[in-house]
């Protein structure tokens, strides 16, 4: 992961170009695992471009679980040394991943697929991504 929060510090600014920490508007952008996702978004795409969909709905679950992981795993080999940003990150980025490629998996799933339950994960990923202010210990 190349976009890390900027942690709030007492006293202190953070070490971005602005000079300030990791705004609300910042941290949704920043918490989803952008590297992970695009990499799922194409091999989604590729499923449904060869007509993989509805029938073979366990191909889109293995992958969200397998791209699941590996966001997990990017995330904590990747993540900075403030423990506090750390676990924001694991609980918020994993959320953020599954939000996503299940509602870019629409096709794929077919009616394994829920707009609610989609609605209801993007919804609760940008609230921690705004709620989780990370500080330094």
């Amino acid at each position: 992961m190349s976009r890390w929060i900027e942690p709030r510090r007492t006293g202190l600014v953070s070490a971005d170009e602005r000079g300030r920490a990791s705004e609300a508007a910042e941290r949704i952008v920043k918490y989803i695992p952008a590297e992970v996702l695009v990499t799922y978004t194409a091999l989604i795409t590729g499923l449904g471009a060869l007509g993989i969909t509805g029938e073979r709905q366990y191909l889109a679950v293995l992958l969200i679980a397998v791209f699941l992981i590996a966001t997990v795993v990017v995330v904590w080999t990747g993540a900075p040394a403030a423990d506090r940003v750390r676990r924001a990150h694991l609980w918020v980025s994993p959320l953020a991943f599954l939000a996503w490629s299940y509602s870019i998996s629409a096709c794929v799933l077919g009616t394994w697929f829920l707009p609610t339950v989609a609605f209801v994960l993007i919804v609760a990923a940008v609230g921690l991504s705004i709620m989780l202010v990370p500080k330094v210990n």
